[in-house]
């Protein structure tokens, strides 16, 4: 039985590095992410991701993520967010609410769910949307009943780590 890590926004930048760290450490990572092309191209030659084509944030995603899960012979150990949106300006336009119903609808995955939140923009208004995501979710975590650490990182590495420690 093998541990399943699931990485959205996984087709570039932060979410593909985090992806291929994990894959090359032992996790089986479905690599989820909406660009086909490029997510299927740079998971081909790792046997330990499984790249997933859906939209993370819709319901037809979810139950694309679900039917992977279903196939896979493991439990789920981490849960790792690389907002994957971006406007025409470039700037993320992050959900909490989008973020926490995905993390509900996989929830019964979970024996516990460490959520991580990742983003690779250092400018000053990203950083910003990454934290009023992070204090949404937040909120509408501790009004339910799931049992989710939730941790917001900018580091590859603290990410990778975190994972480990799930």
């Amino acid at each position: 039985m093998q541990d399943v890590v699931i990485v959205t926004g996984a087709s570039s930048g932060i979410g593909s590095e985090v992806t291929e760290k994990l894959a090359n450490k032992g996790y089986r990572v479905l690599a989820v992410a909406s660009r086909e092309k490029l997510l299927r191209r740079l998971y081909s030659f790792n046997k330990n991701i499984v790249p997933v084509v859906a939209d993370p944030t819709s319901h037809e995603g979810a139950r694309i993520i679900q039917k992977y899960l279903d196939r896979e012979d493991g439990t789920v150990r981490c849960f790792v967010y690389s907002n994957p949106h971006r406007s025409a300006s470039g700037i993320s336009k992050p959900s909490a609410q989008a973020t926490l119903h995905l993390t509900e609808q996989l929830s019964h995955y979970f024996t516990h769910a460490k959520v991580v939140l990742i983003s690779s923009d250092k400018k000053p208004l990203q950083k910003d949307l990454e934290k009023n995501l992070y204090d949404s979710l937040k909120e509408a975590v501790d009004t339910t009943q799931l049992d989710i650490e939730l941790i917001c990182s900018q580091s590859v590495e603290q990410v990778v780590a975190e994972v480990a420690a799930a």
